[in-house]
């Protein structure tokens, strides 16, 4: 019963318990709304954290609500993150906190424990058992299990310094987080809490024992030390202490303010002098005195005072800061030291620490101290853990802990019991046999109770992908012949058995024992709840309740007859509109496209009903899924596209040439489908047409759905399609290429409106032939010849040539154009209207020079590239040979490129410098920019062969503008004709003929259209695309008309001239893509997909053209990074940017940035290893990263395919019928034949 209803004025008002509640309180109560959810949201839990079971279980990516990445098997820490608020859920996190707080481990046996029993209760309960029966069966089966389980007690551990019988437990439990480095690591544990033990016993605290985590090398160099050791806390110069004596101070070793405020007046230059002079002579005596004392080791909780520093320095005393007050008390128990809170007093003897050894040792990068202490025992112990990643260093750190905590349980409770699930196992089959004895109903909880105990190992088996089904029977086997020590095997190939004791996999008595009763103890709470009250949340605004809606016995079937006769029940103006279009004998057919939104709708069922429901009209069809239907008691002609909605390029071409879009939705469906989603944002960007939507089984009223269809009906009665079609432009279909046409006819109406008028029979006659000397040419390159390259002035001939030329026009060329850049330049484009773009390169500009005798540049183009980009990317050493039969190797590569996606965008554009390179051959094409904003670059530099390929406009507005509003003749738009093409490929009419059912779609190609250029268009990543979109990637592109294959650069929409090139295409942000390919005049819509073998086809990004501009800088950047080793005030020596003195020197002239906004120069050179000597705009921190940027600009690939046809294949895949598509390769030779497209039905659109 659910009641969260608001009592109207005048209704009913709410009867027994809901009438004591607040409006807003949920009440819940029963089996079904109560228990059922409580378990329901406990076996989500478990299964979140089941997989994570055993030692070979799978890790969980968690990240919490500030961004931190956890990658983990550990359930506490799972559970721990999740934040879950479910109250039921609660119970059971509860449970396992209480696990990790009282043993430290077997959290995740608690939670697949529950979750076994829970989902047994809920079978129980459907049986027909009362709640209060299971409860007592399961604490009778409790009660039974702790009552076994020292029966199967197979050792105990009498000495805790048994060094070889700890490990053997300690490796047990390090097995289940870090699986396979378990021998090394529980040897470091059993060292450090040896060391942290006293002689006695009496003293183990797990506090004793320090984690040190250093990045760099591998888990195997980790190391134990008899002390403790601090990251980055040396202040002074002295480096070794012998012997040292300690003192701890918990303030700041500096001058500290006055507790009450004071002034001091100082009239002259002397008492300045001397007060100062007081100042420093106080400090020298409290150091001094403190030398005198013994002190040799000052560690204080706050900075040090350069004037304190000082004097340490010339006392031999070393100076260590400690921020942390946990550390600081560790070190008083590793030293015996005892905190001093203020400068005030010296520290008397028994005050001051003791140890074997204090210094200074770089591991790895870093920097530690070492507190050195050889005792036997009853001390502080450091574990360094080393390993090559954050994550791997938390990992082990969590399994470090469950051993120091497993050691801890050794020293309470020696008992073992075999692991392997053997325990487990043995205790189930006694349970079960207990349970078989008992006569009253709880004895099928005692049997439940058996059977989640023996989920603990199937679980383990299924984690290692072995079959429980095959391993069981053996098992059992073993069990009853008194073998109990017998388990899994999980480092069998297919998963066995061993002896778990020969094998030496034991697991504590205290873990099993607190593990089954909590797991119980959690479970009978849960099911013990019967009602469950939420209270109305506190503020915000009041609950809405849902509007009523009136009952319509109108269904769907009767709005099937009533389609086609309100379509044009409109006002009086639209009737006489519609009748008046229909009278004229040019009027074309309407075309609407019905689209199917859902898996279970058919678009062909529902256009069926809608032609059969008048009885005089005549329907006509063909073998692309188009009807027509002409109805002349209605006075109107319909043309009907039923495409195939898990296509979606036949649903685009489809929606190009509608003219309404009728959408079908299913009411029965709550979400919509992810491929349906994607196929209306991609209809959206290409371009919707008036549509309007039908919901399906549902009871609706169709008032306002008659307006609504007169009102469109009326907005595109009399509008025609486009221009007139000139026979001598291009023609364009999509998929196949660009043709000429060889003529147009003109037929009579093939649908005619009265079935026997004078139209039944067809008529043909020639409208217009092609003229050669005015036909557009196919030419779509310009011709470029290979041995000309290097001429720079014309020869006589030429020049004889050019005066020859009376119709050549005399351009205004940019100043310094070159004759072979004029001649790429298609057009003037001059236009009074239209005016010239802002000249952007008169900003002042700064270039760098490497040298006195060098340009200005850092780099020049180099004869062989890297990548054929000069670029190595931050993964360019991992390579994955995919193949289109290993789906494993698929998922590889695609997290490899996620991996690179996500250093990209934690460390934008850092590049490495090579060890086996020098860094001024490998970054040789970029250069040094003052100002990436205001810093000239010639856009004619360096420009790739490609570039003498294509064709340019001077002004592309202009020429766009004039181009579109030239006067154009030919066949006017509406009537029916057969267009003839010249050169169509016969197998790809055949092709289109046999297979496609799509209709062909043809386009008029404005002139130049056919001429390839560099086009820029703006794109928006899908939102329901998760999958890295990386540059130069292959991908299907529809902008506007055309569709084709490019593989793009990507780069920033932003303004300026230059425009930072982007690895990566970005989840939310406008990119553009630049790419070859022929010229579209604007505005069109782009769609790109993701077209990969043997995989569904996938809608990427949405977009805009933005322009056809080949002079667009893409510039890509590469950052080194170095860090400070030295400062001195604004002079720092940099590391690890360079590694030798000739880098230094090649990129001296560059300018260097810091992180916190400093900005400097190379100096100098220190030493032969790529330190260098850098000033700085200001001081520098130890935090500080110094970065050097360099550019170069990148240009797109040659990758254009026009031919998408005979690259793609469809076919059916799996049950959902995603489309699916197969790439092959076309032919090599091609049978051209002159084919005539009218024999089907063809929309040309232009």
């Amino acid at each position: 019963m659910h009641n969260n209803t608001k009592m109207a004025p005048g209704s009913m008002p709410r009867v027994g318990f809901a009438r004591l509640l607040k409006d807003g309180v949920r009440h819940y109560r029963g089996v079904e709304e109560s228990l059922f959810r409580n378990i329901e949201a406990c076996l989500g839990i478990a299964a979140t954290v089941r997989s994570s079971f055993g030692p070979k279980g799978m890790n969980k990516m968690v990240v919490n609500h500030l961004g931190k990445l956890y990658v983990t098997n550990d359930a506490s820490v799972i559970l721990r993150e999740l934040e879950v608020e479910h109250p039921a859920a609660k119970l059971l996190v509860m449970a396992c906190e209480m696990m990790d707080f009282q043993i430290g481990d077997g959290t995740n046996f608690v939670i697949i424990l529950s979750a076994s029993l829970l989902d047994s209760a809920k079978e129980l309960i459907r049986m027909g058992l009362n709640v209060s029966q299971i409860i007592s069966g399961y604490n009778m089966a409790l009660a039974k299990a702790l009552e076994l389980l020292p029966k199967f007690v197979c050792k105990s551990v009498h000495s805790i310094r048994d060094d070889e019988a700890v490990k053997a437990v300690v490796r047990s439990s390090i097995a289940t987080k870090v699986y396979g480095q378990e021998d090394m690591l529980s040897d470091l544990v059993v060292q450090a809490c040896t060391l942290a033990l006293s002689a006695d016993y009496s003293m183990y605290n797990v506090d004793n024992i320090r984690i040190c985590k250093i990045l760099g090398s591998n888990v195997e160099a980790s190391t134990v030390m008899n002390g403790m050791a601090f990251q980055d806390c040396v202040s002074g110069e002295i480096k070794l202490i012998e012997n040292p004596k300690v003192a701890v101070f918990s303030c700041a070793f500096a001058v500290t303010k006055l507790e009450n405020p004071s002034s001091i007046v100082i009239n002259t230059a002397k008492e300045l002098m001397q007060f100062s002079k007081h100042d420093e002579e106080y400090i020298e005596n409290y150091i001094k005195s403190l030398h005198n004392a013994g002190v040799n080791v000052v560690v204080s909780g706050g900075k040090f005072g350069d004037l304190h520093l000082h004097y340490l320095n010339k006392y031999k005393m070393m100076a260590v800061k400690i921020s942390s007050k946990f550390d600081l008390r560790r070190l008083c128990r590793c030293t015996h030291a005892t905190i001093i809170p203020d400068m005030s007093r010296v520290p008397t003897p028994d005050m001051i620490g003791s140890c074997t050894k204090v210094q200074v040792r770089e591991v790895g990068s870093d920097q530690l101290v070492f507190f050195e202490q050889n005792l036997k025992g009853g001390n502080l112990s450091t574990i360094i853990i080393r390993g090559s990643s954050q994550n791997i260093l938390t990992e082990v750190e969590k399994a470090i802990d469950d051993g120091v905590n497993v050691f801890r349980q050794l020293l309470k409770d020696g008992r073992l019991l075999p692991g392997a699930g053997a325990a487990e196992l043995a205790v189930a089959r006694e349970i079960r046999q207990f349970g078989l004895t008992y006569p009253s109903l709880e004895r099928y909880a005692i049997e439940k109770f058996a059977i989640a105990l023996e989920s603990l190992p199937k679980q383990i088996a299924d984690n290692i992908g072995a079959k429980w089904v095959e391993i069981y029977p053996n098992l059992m086997k073993k069990h009853e012949n008194g073998e109990n020590n017998y388990g899994l095997d999980i480092k069998a190939p297919k998963g066995g058995i061993l002896n778990a004791v020969s094998a030496e996999i034991f697991d504590c008595f205290s873990v099993k024992e607190w593990g089954i009763k909590l797991a119980v103890n959690a479970v009978n709470t849960i099911i013990n709840v019967d009602q469950i009250v939420l209270a109305k949340p506190a503020g915000g605004p009041p609950i809405r309740q849902p509007k009523s809606q009136e009952d319509d016995d109108t269904n769907f079937s009767q709005w099937k007859r009533i389609f086609l006769i309100d379509v044009v029940r409109g006002s009086s103006r639209t009737r006489s509109t519609i009748l008046a279009d229909i009278e004229a004998k040019a009027a074309p057919n309407k075309k609407w496209v019905i689209l199917s939104l859902a898996p279970k709708i058919d678009s062909n069922s529902v256009i069926g009903d809608i032609l059969a429901c008048r009885p005089d009209a005549t329907v006509t069809s063909c073998d692309r899924n188009i009807y027509f239907l002409s109805s002349p008691s209605l006075k109107r002609r319909f043309c009907f596209l039923i495409p195939d909605h898990w296509n979606m390029i036949e649903v685009l071409d489809a929606f190009k040439v509608a003219d309404v879009a009728v959408l079908l939705w299913d009411c029965d469906t709550v979400t919509l489908h992810d491929h349906f989603s994607s196929l209306l944002s991609a209809v959206s960007a290409q371009g919707m047409p008036y549509h309007f939507n039908i919901s399906l089984n549902t009871k609706m009223s169709f008032n306002h759905d008659k307006k609504r269809l007169a009102s469109v009906v009326e907005r595109w009665g009399l509008r025609p399609k486009g221009p007139p079609l000139d026979v001598n432009r291009l023609l364009h279909i999509p998929g196949w290429g660009d043709f000429q046409m060889d003529k147009i006819d003109v037929i009579t109406d093939p649908h005619p409106l009265h079935k026997y008028g004078k139209s039944h029979v067809i008529e043909t006659c020639t409208f217009a032939v092609a003229d050669p000397a005015k036909q557009e040419n196919l030419e779509s390159q310009a011709a470029v010849d290979e041995m000309n390259v290097d001429q720079t002035w014309p020869t006589e001939e030429e020049i004889a040539q050019s005066q020859k030329d009376t119709e050549q026009l005399i351009r205004r060329l940019p100043e310094g154009t070159s004759t072979y850049q004029a001649c790429w330049i298609l057009d003037n484009g001059s236009d009074d209207d239209v005016s010239e773009p802002e000249q952007e390169n008169e900003c002042n500009t700064v270039l760098f020079n490497l040298d006195e005798d060098m340009d200005s540049m850092i780099a020049v183009s180099r004869a062989e590239s890297v990548d054929q980009d000069g670029e190595v990317e931050m993964s360019e050493d991992v390579e994955t040979e995919c193949s289109d039969e290993n789906d494993d190797v698929d998922q590889v590569e695609r997290c490899r490129r996620e991996k690179e996606e996500r250093e990209n965008e934690k460390f934008p554009d850092e590049v490495d410098t090579p060890l086996d390179v020098s860094a001024a051959e490998r970054f040789q094409k970029y250069r040094g920019l003052a100002s990436f904003r205001t810093s000239h670059w010639d856009v004619n530099e360096e420009l790739p062969p490609e570039y003498g390929r294509i064709f340019q406009f001077e002004n592309f507005k202009a020429t766009c503008k004039r181009i579109v509003n030239e006067e154009k003749t030919g066949a006017p738009a509406g009537w029916y004709t057969s267009v003839y093409v010249l050169n169509v490929p016969l197998q790809l009419a055949e092709e289109s003929i046999k297979s496609n059912k799509q209709p062909l779609v043809a386009y008029e190609l404005l002139p130049h259209e056919q001429k390839m250029s560099v086009v820029n268009v703006t794109i928006r990543k899908n939102h329901l695309f998760n999958d890295t979109v990386k540059s130069k990637d292959r991908l299907l592109f529809q902008i506007g008309y055309r569709r084709f294959f490019a593989s793009p650069i990507f780069s920033q929409h932003t303004i300026g001239n230059k425009h930072k090139f982007q690895r990566f295409l970005p989840a939310d942000e406008l990119t553009v893509a630049s790419m070859y390919a022929p010229i579209i005049f604007g505005p069109a819509g782009v769609v790109v997909f993701k077209v990969e073998q043997n995989a569904p086809i996938r809608f990427v990004a949405t977009g805009n053209i933005l322009s056809v501009d080949p002079t667009r800088l893409n510039i890509k950047r590469a950052v080194l990074s170095g860090v400070p080793s030295k400062i001195n005030r604004t002079h720092a020596v940099i590391r690890h940017m360079f590694f030798n003195r000739d880098d230094v020197l090649w990129f001296k002239p560059v300018e260097l940035r810091s992180s916190s906004g400093r900005r400097g120069h190379i100096k100098e050179p220190v030493g032969t290893h790529g330190r260098m000597k850098c000033v700085f705009s200001g001081q520098l921190t130890s935090q500080d990263v110094v970065f050097m940027d360099l550019y170069k600009r990148v240009f797109p690939k040659w990758t254009y395919e026009p031919d998408v046809t005979m690259h793609l294949r469809k076919f059916r895949g799996d049950k959902e019928h995603d489309e699916l598509l197969e790439v092959i390769e076309p032919d090599s030779e091609f049978t051209q034949k002159k084919t005539k497209s009218a024999s089907h039905e063809c929309f040309v659109v232009f």
